[in-house]
């Protein structure tokens, strides 16, 4: 059996339309759970601003951190960045 991977190559434009159609803002203000948001600095796929919106929305306890990496932060130079503030701020939370 061959190992399915979630970083891939290609992207489906299936569902473009309905990505299009979507108002992030609208949602992020039903949001009150702790959340923390990682932006990627170098995205050609979601636009910084765009991001940057979505999170000031939110209204719940929030933070914000913006790494100098791409759309795919996990699969390039900055995936222990990512990893690494993830890890924080879920042990910050967390209780053992």
């Amino acid at each position: 059996a061959e190992a399915a991977s979630f970083l891939t190559t290609t992207v489906s434009l299936a569902n473009y339309d309905a990505l299009l159609a979507m108002d992030g803002v609208s949602n992020a203000v039903l949001v009150k759970q702790p959340t923390l948001v990682v932006l990627a600095e170098h995205d050609k796929a979601v636009k910084l601003a765009s991001s940057r919106a979505v999170f000031d929305a939110l209204s719940g306890p929030k933070e914000v951190v913006t790494l100098a990496s791409g759309h795919s932060m996990f699969g390039d130079i900055k995936a222990d960045d990512a990893v690494a503030q993830v890890d924080r701020w879920m042990g910050l939370r967390l209780k053992p």
